[in-house]
């Protein structure tokens, strides 16, 4: 089955706006000259459209693959694996979800993948975009090994002045669906999640995970004596099997 998730944020509203929909298989495949299509969705070079929404994108940046070593990539562990396939990227278009609509011109953003056999017991993905072309990307992950839990291990970059920095390692992590503080590789990050909307996530081998994301989140990075800061520029997805205290489901089961 192939799903088209579109969710909408804004500070000045109350709540985020979000979409679902779920296609056969059929109507999923690999056409030429593009990465995918889902149903009448196609992501292509440079290109993401939809009924819903046309974007255009461009950025040279090269991939960044966030696992450290290529046979990672092969091997049956991790069971998820993840790449960043555009790190920077700037869209213009316009989108449309419930009413609402947002015309981009020159938006910065990214555009990843993330695939395998099992989602990580407790995830998070951390991103953040800021003044003069820095960003930080970086996935994190607790995973079951046997009835054993990992501490926080993670695997992401930090690009400033142009020059790529890998961030690998144990972190240090205090976790909330609103946001929270990751230490890692002599970085600290304080994240602030002013709005969230949460999914519903199958797991391949059975049971469901939720993911619960802000793109709209306040990010604060300290590095090296040097202060990063974006008010809005910043995503944070937490992964759980728990439900969120306070947050509601999205309205969509995950097939």
């Amino acid at each position: 089955m192939g799903s088209l998730w579109c969710t909408l944020f804004d500070a000045s509203w109350d709540a985020p706006v979000a979409w679902k929909e779920t296609r056969p298989p059929a109507e999923l495949g690999v056409a030429a000259g593009e990465h995918l299509h889902i149903g009448d969705a196609r992501l292509a070079p440079g290109l993401a459209e939809s009924p819903r929404w046309r974007l255009t994108f461009e950025g040279d940046d090269q991939p960044f693959p966030y696992l450290p070593r290529g046979w990672m990539y092969r091997a049956k562990l991790p069971r998820t694996k993840a790449e960043s396939l555009y790190p920077q990227v700037r869209f213009s278009g316009r989108v449309e979800n419930d009413g609402r609509v947002m015309e981009l011109d020159g938006w910065p953003g990214m555009i990843g993948h993330n695939w395998g056999a099992e989602h990580a017991e407790r995830w998070i993905w951390l991103h953040g975009v800021f003044d003069d072309g820095a960003w930080l990307d970086m996935p994190l992950g607790r995973v079951k090994l046997g009835p054993l839990l990992t501490p926080w291990i993670a695997n992401g970059a930090l690009c400033v002045d142009g020059e790529r920095r890998r961030l690998r390692g144990f972190a240090r992590v205090d976790e909330s669906a609103r946001g929270g503080t990751i230490a890692v590789g002599g970085v600290r990050v304080e994240v602030a999640a002013p709005q969230v909307v949460s999914w519903i996530y199958a797991d391949p081998s059975g049971g469901e995970h939720r993911s619960t994301n802000c793109s709209i989140a306040r990010v604060e990075l300290s590095a090296g004596g040097r202060t990063l800061r974006t008010e809005h520029g910043g995503a944070w997805e937490l992964g759980t099997r728990e439900a969120p205290p306070g947050v509601e489901a999205q309205p969509y089961p995950d097939p």
